[in-house]
């Protein structure tokens, strides 16, 4: 198996698209590989997709050198790759805090301290609701308010105690 650098143009035609695609069947998978899949995925065609679900099914299934990616990155993947929409986010979410291990508490953190910048406030505050339910205070202490935006900070103080988190105690 050969690994090649390719790249994916969005406005190529859709034969082309499934001949880079076809492509892929034949080469040593990389983060890249999998990368154009990811945006082949999200292609406007049908068969550019279907296309791009198979060669994913080959990567997964048939690679002789299987790529271990554990469940919760894959969670965090999806989460930050695909769902732009708050349903599913809060479902991955909810699924992080019920996981308890190290691992999905890490991207619980981050994601509360807003390292990715992928949640609208919106979305923010129904994250903390459903901490506020949840009793983790485990994970209630690691946000740290000194590094959230304003608009953040203000919905924790209104669910939680100061007490409760990093930083100030004050929103200035």
């Amino acid at each position: 198996m050969n690994h090649f650098e390719i790249d994916w143009d969005p406005k190529a035609s859709v034969g082309k698209k499934k001949d880079l695609l076809a492509k892929l069947h034949n080469a040593k998978w990389t983060l890249d590989s999998l990368l154009i899949v990811i945006q082949a995925l999200k292609d406007p065609s049908e068969q550019v997709r279907k296309s791009a679900l198979d060669s994913l099914m080959n990567f997964a299934f048939l690679d002789p050198e299987p790529v271990y990616v554990s469940p919760v990155r894959l969670l965090m993947f999806f989460f930050l790759t695909f769902f732009k929409t708050s349903g599913p986010k809060l479902a991955i979410f909810n699924l992080l805090l019920k996981l308890h291990t190290d691992e999905a508490d890490h991207y619980l953190e981050l994601l509360l301290n807003d390292q990715f910048g992928e949640c609208t406030d919106d979305e923010y505050e129904q994250f903390l609701e459903i901490l506020s339910k949840a009793e983790r205070p485990d994970i209630v202490s690691r946000i740290n308010l000194s590094e959230l935006p304003k608009e953040k900070r203000l919905i924790i103080q209104r669910l939680f105690k100061p007490s409760q988190v990093k930083g100030p105690d004050t929103i200035q």
